[in-house]
């Protein structure tokens, strides 16, 4: 008897059994890593724009403002000579859950000298509800607590 090289089909259908497993049992880790990684780099977005913001007060010698949007994944950038606001949004699956600075609710400037009008704490979340929280002091720094 003959026999020919090759898989027979009740190993292929095993094996494409055996894939499509591993991938059902991969896909909620994945979409959970991705949601992680959404959120932190949303905060790290959210840093260095208000960052630059600061950077662009002191070399531009006037006061430059940003308001956060709670409940939203957009803020706004106001531009002093036109007034007018130009939007930026965050990932679609992270938004502002909470902003506040003493003396005003959601927004803030910084300052000529480098330092930011307002003080107050900012608070990302995602998705599947993990919360960030980043920080804007008084002397124009901001990060994370």
């Amino acid at each position: 008897m003959l026999r020919r090289a090759g898989f027979s089909l009740t190993e292929l259908m095993t094996t494409v059994l055996i894939l499509g497993l591993i991938a059902a049992f991969s896909v909620p880790a994945v979409m959970k890593s991705v949601s992680a990684w959404n959120l932190h780099s949303s905060r790290d977005i959210v840093i260095s724009e208000v960052r630059l913001l600061r950077q662009k007060a002191i070399t531009q010698g006037r006061s430059l403002r940003v308001w956060f949007s709670p409940g939203s994944n957009l803020y706004w950038f106001q531009n002093p000579t036109s007034g007018l606001w130009t939007s930026y949004q965050l990932p679609n699956r992270v938004q502002f859950e909470n902003v506040l600075f003493v003396g005003g609710p959601y927004d803030t400037y910084m300052e000529p000298d480098g330092r930011s009008r307002r003080a107050g704490a900012i608070v990302l979340v995602n998705n599947r509800g993990v919360r960030d929280t980043l920080l804007v002091n008084l002397s124009g720094w901001v990060g994370r607590p």
